[in-house]
């Protein structure tokens, strides 16, 4: 190999490097750019699931203000019939499904944990605030049952 074809092959093997490094700090910069974005509007996005017996519907990419308690997401996306207790928020139904006493089955919020999947509410859902890109659902289950979302 001759050394010109040798000093070709050394440029493009470093304009390759110089052009995959641009493009690289030019993606890292977009990316950083809508990041920042969402923090100068102060909005985040979370995944909301409502779900009982037959049938269940996700609200993708939601976007909402940080320090937004569930309760109000829950309002302000379904029709929610709910009491005050002395705990917080009491959901009775949610889109005209109602609770049933009879078959044991109350409306119970939980959120989702990336280790050990779907976690039950541990707080009323008017006293949970969500503060970072979350999944939660609402399921109307049998609570003897230990069933999950």
């Amino acid at each position: 190999m001759g050394k010109n074809k040798l000093k070709l092959i050394i440029f493009l093997i470093i304009c390759s490097i110089i052009i995959i490094s641009n493009y690289y700090v030019i993606s890292n910069f977009e990316i950083n750019k809508e990041s920042n974005k969402n923090k100068d509007n102060k909005e985040i996005s979370i995944d909301f699931l409502i779900k009982e017996d037959k049938a269940a519907k996700w609200h993708n990419n939601t976007i909402i203000k940080p320090e937004t308690s569930l309760f109000e997401i829950t309002q302000k996306m379904n029709k929610v019939d709910y009491f005050d207790l002395e705990y917080g928020k009491y959901i009775i139904a949610i889109n005209g499904i109602k609770e049933n006493k009879d078959t044991n089955q109350y409306w119970i919020w939980w959120k989702w944990n990336d280790e050990l999947g779907w976690i039950q509410g541990n707080v009323g859902s008017d006293q949970f605030k969500i503060n970072r890109n979350m999944t939660l659902a609402w399921t109307l289950i049998d609570t003897y049952k230990n069933e999950k979302p």
